[in-house]
Formats: C-alpha cells, sequence, structure tokens
C-alpha cells in the first residue's frame, strides 16, 4: 500500500494479494489521489511463517493519457423495458437496528409498472413500509477517469421524500464519489448532477440511487453518460432481460426450466434477431447442473443464530421498562422452516444502560453495548424472553464478543480488568433466570473474538463461568487457509481450551465457534483495479469453507457458524456476495456448503488421516455408510495428485461425488478406488451391507 507518513494515517492506495510457496513476481500499477513527496510504501501481513521479500520499488508512470470517454448511456436497461434485470434492488431498515427484523422479514421486492412513462411504458416501482430504505445499484460499468460525467434519471413518489443519487469507485474498495440529493413530489420530474472523475480515481463504478421512508417510489430513464445533461437514450437499440421473481435462479438436472424473457426493442428496425441461451454449471462449464440438494429454503442450513436478526435483543423486545413487543412471526417461521434457533441476549436497551448520558447512539457500540445499571432488570428480561419462546428457542447465547472494545463496555473508570467480572456476573444471572423458566435450556457463553480464544477463556473460568453454562463458545477469525504454512491452525486454539477446561475439571462440556468465516469476495473476472480487498477464485473459496469446516469438526468443535451468509441485493459490496450474488443467485460456494450439510448431515466424525505427504483426509459415518473427503494440502490451483484406496470392508457399491453435488464414477464391492485430487475436497460415499461390521 501507499500510505501517509504519520497522523492522521491515510491510505491512498493498496492492493490485497496471496503470496505461496515460490519466488514470484508482482507487479502493478495503482493510483493515488494526492501527491505526497512522504509517502511511504507499506507491506501489511497476516498469519504465522518466514517471508522473503526482494526487490521491492515502487516507480512514478508519467504521461499517462486520459482515454476518451466511451460515449451513450452505460446503464444497461435504464428505462426497465426489459423488466428489472441488470438491477439490484435492496430494502432495509432505515431509522434504527430496532425495526430491521420485521422489514426484513417482509422481503420487498420491487415491481415494474405499466402504463405513460417519461420514456418507453413501464418503470420501477417500490412500495417501502415505515422505517424502511431503499438502495438501487447497477452492475459495474467502465468510465474513463479524468472526465465529467452525469448522472439523471426521472422520479416520482406518493409521499414527498429526499433521494439521493452518486456513483461508486468499486476498483478502490467501494468508495462514493460526490453524491446530490433531491427532493421528490407526486410528479415525475428530471433530476440530474454532473461530477468531474478525478483523473487518480478507478475505472469500474456502479450507480447508486438511496432513498428512506414510507410510500411508492418510481423510477425512470436512469442514465450515466459522459458530459452534460442531455435526453434519455438507451445504452442499447434492442435490450434484453429475464424476469426475476427474487427466487433463486437454480435448476436441477431432469427439472422442467422455465424462464421468461423481456425483449426491449427502443427504434423500429425491420432487422431479424437471434437469440441464443446457455446454461452453465458453478465451474462455467456448459453442461448439465445437480443441484437437487439445496431445493427449497436457505442450502443445508440447519441453525440460526439471532444476531443478526435482532429480533431476541433486550433494547428490541424490551424498548420501555416492562413493555414486552416480542416479533414472533418471523421467529415461528424459522422454527417452521426446520431450524434451529440460537437466541442473543444482549443489547441493552437505553433505559437500562448504564452508559453516560450524553451517549445515545443506538449502534451496537453505542448504549447497547453498556451493561445494566439493576442486574435485576436484566435477570427479569431473560426470564421473560426464554419463558416466551420455550419450545421454539431452547439455545440461548449470552452477549455478543464481550472481550472486543465495542460490544461490552463500562462505565465511568472501569477497564478491560472488569470485564470478564462484569460479563461471568451477566452469564450467572441468564443462567439462574433460563434455567427456572424453562430447565431444558441449553445455556451458551464466552463468545470471545480475542486473538488467541484462550486468553479471554481463562480469565473467564477464573471467575467461575463454567459453572454457569451447558457450551463454551468462541470466535475466531481468520484468514488464512486450513494447513497453510501462514495460518494457526483451529485445532491448536481448540486444543489450548480442550486443555484448561479439563484442568478445572468440567466434564462433558461442549464447544461451539459460533462465529467467524472470511468475507470470500468472489472473483467476478472485472478489472480489480485498486481493490484492497482479496477476492478467491471459486474454487478456493469452496475449499476454505469445507477444509476450514473439517478443521473445526475434526477439533472437537460440535458446530460452526458461518457469519457471511446473506442476500447482499446490492452490486456495490461483493463482500457480502459469497454465498449469493446481488441478484440473489447461489455462488459456488452456497452449493458447496449445501452439498456438504446434505451428505454429512447426522453423520458422526470419526478420524482424520494421511494417505500421503500430500494428500489428507476425513471420515465420518453412520450405520448405513461411510463418507471418506480428500484432498490436496497444497493451495495452488492447479496440483493434482492421483491416488488408489481400498474401500472398507463390508461396503456395498463406492461413489465419487464432487463438492458440487455431481457423482463422477461409481465403483463395484472391493473395487480398488483410483481418483483425482485437487485443493477442493472430494467425496466417496460407501454404502454399508446391513448386518456388517462396520455397520454394528
Amino acid at each position: 500500500m501507499l500510505r501517509k507518513r504519520g497522523k492522521p494515517y491515510t491510505t491512498y492506495a493498496s492492493k490485497a494479494l496471496r503470496i505461496g510457496k515460490e519466488w514470484k513476481r508482482y507487479e502493478f500499477d495503482i493510483t493515488s489521489g494526492v501527491d505526497d513527496s512522504w509517502a511511504m510504501f507499506m507491506i501489511r501481513l497476516t498469519g504465522r511463517g518466514e517471508v522473503w521479500l526482494d526487490d521491492a520499488s515502487v516507480h512514478r508512470i508519467s504521461g499517462m493519457a486520459v482515454k476518451p470517454p466511451q460515449e451513450g448511456n452505460l446503464i444497461a436497461n435504464g428505462s426497465f423495458e426489459a423488466g428489472i434485470d441488470r438491477w439490484a434492488v435492496q430494502v432495509r431498515e432505515a431509522a434504527g437496528y430496532r425495526h430491521g427484523v420485521p422489514i426484513t422479514f417482509a422481503d420487498i421486492r420491487p415491481t415494474i409498472v405499466a402504463g405513460k412513462m417519461p420514456h418507453g411504458s413501464h418503470a420501477l416501482q417500490v412500495d417501502m413500509p415505515r422505517h424502511a430504505r431503499v438502495r438501487l445499484t447497477t452492475p459495474p460499468f467502465e468510465i474513463s477517469p479524468g472526465n465529467p460525467y452525469t448522472m439523471s434519471l426521472w422520479l416520482k413518489t406518493n409521499n414527498p421524500r429526499s433521494v439521493s443519487i452518486s456513483l461508486k469507485d468499486v476498483s478502490h474498495g467501494a468508495r462514493p464519489l460526490e453524491s446530490k440529493r433531491f427532493a421528490v413530489s407526486n410528479e415525475w420530474k428530471h433530476y440530474y448532477h454532473t461530477i468531474e472523475i478525478p483523473p487518480s480515481a478507478g475505472e469500474q463504478y456502479v450507480f447508486l440511487m438511496e432513498s428512506d421512508g414510507e410510500g411508492e417510489l418510481l423510477v425512470d430513464a436512469v442514465q450515466v453518460g459522459a458530459g452534460g445533461s442531455g435526453e434519455f437514450s438507451p445504452s442499447r437499440q434492442v435490450e434484453l432481460g429475464f424476469a426475476r421473481s427474487g427466487e433463486a435462479p437454480l435448476f436441477a438436472k431432469g427439472s422442467p426450466v422455465s424462464l421468461e424473457l423481456c425483449m426491449a426493442l427502443h427504434e423500429q428496425s425491420e432487422m431479424n434477431y437471434s437469440l441464443s441461451v446457455s446454461t452453465t454449471d458453478f465451474y462455467d462449464i456448459e453442461r448439465e447442473l445437480l443441484a437437487r440438494e439445496i431445493a427449497g429454503g436457505m442450502p443445508g442450513v440447519q441453525w440460526l443464530r439471532m444476531h443478526p436478526p435482532l429480533a431476541t435483543k433486550w433494547f428490541v423486545v424490551e424498548p420501555e421498562q416492562g413493555r414486552f413487543e416480542f416479533i414472533d412471526e418471523p421467529i415461528h417461521y424459522a422454527k417452521s422452516q426446520g431450524f434451529h434457533i440460537l437466541g442473543s441476549l444482549d443489547s441493552t436497551p437505553r433505559w437500562a444502560s448504564s452508559a453516560p448520558g450524553e451517549m445515545q447512539s443506538e449502534s451496537s457500540h453505542g448504549f447497547r453495548a453498556y451493561p445494566p445499571r439493576a442486574i435485576a432488570d436484566w435477570e427479569n428480561y431473560v426470564s421473560r424472553i426464554v419463558s416466551h419462546y420455550k419450545g421454539v428457542i431452547d439455545h440461548w447465547e449470552v452477549w455478543n464478543e464481550p472481550d472486543s472494545g465495542g460490544f461490552l463496555k463500562l462505565p465511568g473508570l472501569a477497564i478491560g480488568d472488569k470485564k470478564p467480572e462484569v460479563y461471568v456476573e451477566l452469564v450467572k444471572t441468564a443462567y439462574t433466570a433460563a434455567k427456572r423458566a424453562n430447565p431444558g435450556s441449553v445455556i451458551v457463553a464466552g463468545v470471545g473474538t480475542g486473538h488467541p480464544p484462550i486468553r479471554w477463556v481463562e480469565k473467564i473460568v477464573e471467575h467461575g463461568v463454567l459453572d454457569y453454562l451447558d457450551v463454551l463458545s468462541f470466535h475466531y477469525y481468520t484468514d488464512g487457509r486450513p494447513g497453510d504454512v501462514h495460518d494457526v491452525p483451529a485445532r491448536e486454539r481448540v486444543r489450548e481450551i480442550h486443555a484448561l477446561v479439563d484442568k478445572s475439571g468440567k466434564d462433558g462440556l461442549r464447544y461451539w465457534e459460533s462465529e467467524s468465516g472470511l468475507a470470500l469476495n468472489i472473483c467476478t473476472g472485472r478489472p480489480a483495479g485498486n481493490s484492497p480487498e482479496y477476492c478467491a477464485e471459486a474454487d478456493e473459496a469452496v475449499a476454505f469453507v469445507l477444509r476450514n469446516y473439517f478443521e473445526w469438526i475434526s477439533s472437537g468443535v460440535e458446530r460452526w457458524f458461518f457469519y457471511h451468509m446473506f442476500f447482499p441485493d446490492r452490486t456495490d459490496r461483493d463482500e457480502f456476495a459469497g454465498f449469493f450474488t446481488w441478484d440473489r443467485s447461489p455462488t459456488p460456494l452456497a452449493i458447496g456448503y449445501a452439498v456438504a450439510s446434505h451428505l454429512l448431515s447426522g453423520m458422526k466424525y470419526i478420524e482424520s488421516f494421511e494417505v500421503s505427504k500430500d494428500v489428507a483426509g476425513i471420515t465420518f459415518a453412520d450405520d448405513e455408510k461411510i463418507i471418506k473427503a480428500y484432498w490436496i494440502k497444497d493451495w495452488s490451483a492447479t496440483s493434482r495428485k492421483t491416488i488408489s484406496v481400498q474401500p472398507e470392508t463390508g461396503s456395498q457399491r463406492v461413489r465419487l461425488i464432487d463438492a458440487m453435488g455431481v457423482e463422477k464414477a461409481m465403483f463395484e464391492p472391493g473395487e480398488m478406488i483410483t481418483m483425482e485430487v485437487g485443493r477442493v475436497p472430494v467425496y466417496m460415499i460407501e454404502n454399508l451391507e446391513p448386518n456388517s461390521a462396520i455397520s454394528q
């Protein structure tokens, strides 16, 4: 990165990359928005191990010509004549986190309405509830820095509101450029704003429109183009788009596929047009896709941790002392869909908080982070909510990351040394109240996020926390890869905690890793520019999640909650699109997660093993089958190894399944299995004879 020397610390430009075990030259052009002769060249590293660096240099590039801007409208389907395709629409809470759950549960989707419009006969309409915010974003388009560009659109609403528009530089980490806010009324009106794109800016942008408040908002004739305002013109004479319902566009092998295609012809033409539609699987190979493992619902997910959604948090359910507002419908719906729910007990409401009087922020680091002034208020909240959801939510986690500087704060001059004592008092009170309200409740506590986790666990164990929990949880985020020389294996961290608990004499304690997981940006193929975020190839992301899961399970961790699983509904935040893209299409990561969940549900971990110094594996089993996963330890995308393995005695037949759920081969009983393995695990499934020794 290029960084300012001294305070205020400022990063001018940066680039993320992964380094391997072989020497490799990394070279890239970066642009800076300032001219600082004292800027520093800095390399920031994470993980464990040795790093060798040689021939580092920075050179000024002079005489870079400004490319002429592309003519016409850069926004595809700007008048919505081809439906909603090419647009991401997100509706979420605006006026405080308290309103997030009902708005998210409503899953408000835009519609395309017909009639007399500023351009053509269609427009986009969003019906927004109270306390909501809408964001519209486009897929990235390329501009030429150093030139002026004008954003324009037509707007109308039935409830007067303000609307802001801006361009976001997604090649520089989604930084917004200058924005413009307009007052919108109940009559169609044309709005536009011209900005000068600095020469140092990136070349990849998205258009962003935002608005808060209840009511209908109609949008039409959106345009971004070089120069002045001008009249609206479509980006192409003919525009095509698939109709989108909000459901994931996912199809199983052998099932009929019905797609509605919208075609807009903006000018009269006598030309004939041909149309070709193809399907690809999740490695971009044109073949049929086996995806039956995730039909309906979220892919393979069996547990829901309420952080977010925030429906069980204290400031949500008891906004005023003694007045409880339970948000039941989303929780009962999740239960009806088969989810196990881990409720969150935390987030003090303002009336009960020990926060300073001037602290009015409702954010997670505001008054919610302070413990209650009166422990009896906390006890009453826990008792009421555990009793209310008995049989629906029977697992409860006490606070979130209390060892961090943000989620648990102490008032006055109290410092970090008091935190373990304060936290254990919260856990003790919650445990007692919950067991009284629901004797079958399971209390999860610990929830530390420091590195290493043992530091926080040692402190709360010293204050007696093990007497007041059923499950010890922790968070261990790591940007390394399992087995990578630059990563501290999760197994080591869990072993440290096990040793401490065993020494304390606590038997039968369960361990959950209740939050972690990289955002896992999936590389999109568009120029990355100066993005400070590392993007993973699709198969690398799948390998990361599966091999991390195997690492946790083999370490004695009963459950692992992967945090970054969202419908992003926006194009400017790739870090939220690891499992689902902006249009809710599942990524390879979602499929790999679903297939693993489907195959391993109800299976018991047996052992981890090594086939050779290059190939690792793990075994799961139940009464009917044995499943083994194999992968090479090397993280190179091109590395492959061929191995031969002998099935267990008693196997009926053996199938090889890849991470996407596609059957690769089938073998007869007793036949030697030969397979090629790479960095993504492949599954060998052995069905057992009913009365075999293994099944016994």
